[in-house]
C-alpha cells in the first residue's frame, strides 16, 4: 500500500471544490482509492493537499488520467499538481 499525496491549484473555492470531490468519493472507491485526510493551505485558500491511500501511486494517476474532464471542472488545475508518494 502507498499513502499518496496531490498538492495543487483550484480555481474555484474550497468548498465548491470540496463539494465536487465528496460526491466522487464512491467512483473513487471503486477504483481502489480512499481518501485520507483533505485540506486547504492556510494563508493560501486555493492551495489544496489531499491524501490517498492506494496500492500504488499508478492506481491514483490511472484514476486521474479516466476522471481529467471531471476532475478539471472541477476547479482542480491538473498542471500544477505535485506528487508525493510513501509507504504505508
Amino acid at each position: 500500500m502507498a499513502t499518496v499525496y496531490l498538492t495543487f491549484t483550484i480555481t474555484k473555492t474550497f468548498e465548491e471544490w470540496k463539494a465536487v470531490f465528496d460526491a466522487d468519493q464512491d467512483n473513487l472507491a471503486s477504483s481502489g482509492i480512499q481518501t485520507l485526510a483533505v485540506g486547504y493551505q492556510l494563508d493560501t485558500p486555493n492551495t489544496v493537499r489531499v491524501a490517498f491511500s492506494a496500492d500504488s501511486q499508478k492506481v491514483v494517476e490511472d484514476f486521474t488520467q479516466h476522471n481529467t474532464t471531471d476532475i478539471e471542472s472541477s476547479g482542480h488545475v491538473l498542471e500544477s499538481t505535485i506528487w508525493e508518494t510513501f509507504s504505508s
